[in-house]
């Protein structure tokens, strides 16, 4: 399902507007857009353009029983501040799923 990009996803390929948990190291996030290369969401702590992030991407309802974790490394090519809010898009540079059981 194609949908409208956010304006600061520079990503190809389809993106899907969903709203994931985003766990950082030092606090929390909700996407807002992702596609296979890039992940957009608002958080408590704004990053510095260009800065390294580590996160995890939390699906919570694909396992009832256990949240399912797509861990993700990249880099912060969008940042900036609206409305009160943190907003960030990250280019994803390796990604891990982890699953409990």
């Amino acid at each position: 399902m194609e949908t409208t990009p956010h304006p600061y996803c520079k990503s190809e390929g389809e993106r899907f507007q969903v709203e994931l948990l985003v766990e950082l190291s030092n606090g929390t996030g909700i996407t807002q857009e992702i596609s296979v290369s890039e992940v957009f969401f608002v958080a408590n702590r704004l990053f510095s353009l260009g800065e390294p992030i580590e996160m995890a991407l939390v699906f919570e309802y694909l396992d009832l029983n256990h949240p399912v974790r797509l861990w993700c490394r990249g880099q912060v090519v969008h940042a900036e501040q609206h409305d009160g809010k943190a907003c960030m898009a990250i280019a994803i540079e390796a990604f891990r799923f982890e699953m409990h059981k």
